[in-house]
């Protein structure tokens, strides 16, 4: 993404974070003008002023949560795809479920650097990766004077190990903890359900990065 794109968004977000976009604004705000990049050019974001109301400050709510996710990648280059960060192996096994999502996010990105291919079996691979443990949490962090919830954290917790040809460990059972805020509004909870979940998938992402961080500085046994 350039950085007229990012440009863009961090002032699309500032608008947003800084409230400077009430329901009014945001019903005429043009993306052509705004954020020709997503190709939305000659619509607006709120469908030309046929969602008004609690719909538009919904769409505001989605829109601040995928441009957060969109602003992550400004800049981004696969880490292990110049050799920068390669991982110690030439073959590694997953000991993760198939339907596991961060397995395949791990696989996908170790594939695509290049210098390493993931075995199908830990017998023919230099190195295993297992999953010991993948768990979310919600902790509320405060309420308002009617004592419902206004703010909480979301941590995504994955803890595993790793172990070489003879079962040696070469990394040894470790937790990673990964944690985003975010508001609550009672009004708008579909809106916010959609937040946390991109919020969750971009700590997934981060938490393939901390992994492969890790992989990369053990030495070969």
């Amino acid at each position: 993404m350039g950085n007229h794109s990012c440009s863009a968004l961090t002032q699309w977000l500032k608008l947003i974070e800084g409230k400077k976009v009430n329901a009014h604004k945001a019903s005429r705000a043009k993306v052509g003008g705004q954020l020709p990049f997503l190709g939305l050019t000659g619509l607006d974001c709120a469908m030309k002023n046929r969602i008004t109301g609690a719909a538009t400050i919904q769409a505001i709510y989605l829109l601040a949560a995928a441009m957060l996710l969109l602003l992550s990648a400004c800049g981004f280059q696969l880490r292990g795809a110049n050799g920068s960060a390669a991982l110690p192996f030439q073959t590694v096994y997953l000991s993760f479920p198939e339907t596991s999502a961060l397995g395949n996010e791990l696989k996908r990105y170790i594939h695509a650097s290049g210098t390493t291919s993931v075995s199908t079996d830990a017998i023919s691979a230099q190195a295993t990766i297992e999953l010991l443990s993948e768990s979310r949490e919600k902790i509320i962090l405060s309420r308002n004077a009617q004592g419902r919830e206004r703010e909480h954290s979301l941590f995504y917790k994955v803890r595993l190990r790793v172990k070489d040809k003879q079962n040696n460990e070469l990394m040894p059972a470790t937790e990673i903890v990964l944690k985003r805020d975010i508001s609550f509004n009672e009004g708008q909870v579909i809106a916010k359900e959609k937040e946390e979940d991109l919020l969750y998938r971009d700590m997934r992402n981060d938490m393939v990065q901390q992994i492969l961080r890790r992989l990369a500085a053990l030495n070969k046994s």
